[in-house]
């Protein structure tokens, strides 16, 4: 593999599971002052440990926005990334959060306490409404017409009920 020139910023946008292997993989390709940022919140940035050893920077940056659907991404303006990990990929992390409208909130917490937190309070009560909209279907109800859309994730209403 070819080293890759001109590059400054790397996300790594893998499975969970797959990051310490990415990182092996891509360490032989970097060059030290390159910065790495993995986007998983449930993980730590010491999972790019593989590309510290070559001097790269490493860190998390985790949006705190749901992904409920794979259909349509989510947009990042107005959201939180919630950054951790070595000064300089905290600096670039910082740079690409505020590109996409995001605010870059620093603390090295990633881990899944964390990530249980973020999860829920990015969709938890999206996901407890679609729960609860389902029992009292299962009750009788029924939910006809759309009182409020989510601007943020179109998928998400407020529905008018009946029995």
């Amino acid at each position: 593999s070819r080293p890759l020139e001109g590059v400054s910023v790397v996300l790594l946008c893998v499975p969970d599971a797959a990051i310490v292997d990415s990182a092996a993989a891509l360490a032989p390709r970097l060059h030290a002052g390159v910065a790495v940022l993995h986007v998983a919140g449930a993980r730590s940035p010491e999972e790019l440990g593989a590309l510290r050893s070559r001097g790269v920077s490493v860190g998390a940056m985790h949006p705190m926005v749901s992904f409920a659907t794979g259909a349509k991404l989510p947009s990042f303006a107005e959201t939180v990334f919630v950054l951790g990990g070595d000064d300089v990929a905290v600096r670039a992390g910082r740079r690409v959060a505020r590109a996409v409208g995001a605010t870059p909130v620093v603390a090295d917490v990633h881990g899944p306490v964390y990530h249980a937190a973020a999860a829920l309070a990015a969709n938890g009560a999206v996901g407890l409404a679609n729960q609860a909209v389902k029992l009292l279907e299962g009750l009788g109800f029924r939910f006809e017409r759309v009182i409020k859309q989510s601007p943020q994730d179109p998928g998400t209403r407020l529905y008018a009920m009946e029995l």
